[in-house]
């Protein structure tokens, strides 16, 4: 069976997936080195894998030739970004990577430019008549509270406000005046982890219990026929592929609005992956020519996460 070599790029913290990626292929019975590669020395996950590469920073004109002198000594096969930076890189350079026969789990350039910017997103989604959270492009504009303001391009929940009240609001333009502000829905929230392969389209919601920091810390599946319709659809309008999450809330009439498209893993996925939906197994069966297999997953797990830590030597 051929080997089928991965590369996790900027895979920074993510060690349970990491480990995810492993178990899976060994599961299966493949061959193929899990290579992670970081621009940060430092990063936990470059100790999770079969072996680690320190990048330059995505920016530096040296990291494409040291990505691909990767990929051609490692013989991988293919590439999925762990974090946007990573996905847009890659995106900026497919022609490279086509030429080198490296397969990169990457949705189309034009669902990047729309997902990336939150502005863009929002006006997408309201072409499309897909329910969403409005968004005020100048603050002046808002017409009750409370608000919710956050990047423009931006990701994990970094420098998120809840806004009550004109003085937050005011906070908020002196200390961000880049962000967007847009009106709060009440309701539940949710991931729903996505992945799109050769004959897959899998959707699993994740209701996220408790948020820490932009990432969800507990989290109940609730495999809810109507939210897997939603996000069906819309990553068919977006034409996605390869791994995603996407984000919204539940309000108290059923309705559903979409807040947000990461063309990544979630976070919180490892909850879907030993709940059943496997998303690494898929991409090992698909890289190895495999049928896809039955997914039963648990309905109403919960999932608690929790901080490791490990001594790296010579620090």
């Amino acid at each position: 069976m051929t080997e089928s070599p991965i590369l996790l790029l900027a895979p920074h913290w993510r060690v349970p997936l990491v480990r995810a990626f492993a178990h899976a292929r060994d599961r299966l019975g493949l061959k193929g080195k899990l290579i992670c590669a970081d621009s940060d020395p430092l990063s936990s996950s470059l100790v999770a894998g079969d072996s680690a590469c320190i990048l330059p920073p995505f920016a530096d004109p040296e990291c494409l030739p040291k990505v691909l002198d990767l990929c051609q000594a490692e013989g991988v096969r293919a590439i999925l970004p762990l974090t946007n930076k990573a996905v847009e890189f890659l995106d900026s350079h497919r022609s490279a990577f086509d030429e080198s026969q490296v397969h990169l789990y990457v949705s189309p350039a034009s669902a990047i430019e729309i997902c990336h910017d939150k502005l863009k997103l929002y006006h997408f989604l309201v072409n499309q008549g897909v329910l969403t959270p409005r968004i005020y492009e100048s603050p002046s504009e808002a017409d009750g509270f409370p608000l919710f303001a956050k990047k423009r391009c931006g990701e994990g929940g970094e420098d998120t406000l809840l806004i009550q009240d004109h003085d937050d609001l005011n906070y908020a333009n002196r200390r961000f005046p880049d962000h967007i502000v847009q009106s709060f829905i009440a309701g539940r929230e949710f991931t729903i982890d996505w992945f799109g392969g050769a004959g897959v389209n899998f959707s699993a919601p994740r209701e996220r219990l408790k948020v820490r920091a932009g990432e969800a810390r507990i989290t109940q599946l609730r495999m809810d026929a109507m939210l897997i319709e939603k996000a069906n659809q819309l990553a068919g309008i977006l034409q996605l592929s390869g791994p995603a999450c996407l984000q919204g809330i539940l309000d108290s009439e059923n309705e559903f609005y979409f807040t947000d498209v990461n063309l990544r893993f979630g976070s919180g996925v490892l909850h879907t992956i030993l709940a059943g939906g496997d998303v690494p197994e898929m991409i090992y069966r698909e890289l190895a020519g495999l049928e896809s297999s039955e997914r039963i997953i648990q309905e109403g797990s919960v999932m608690t996460r929790f901080s490791d830590g490990f001594l790296l030597k010579g620090c």
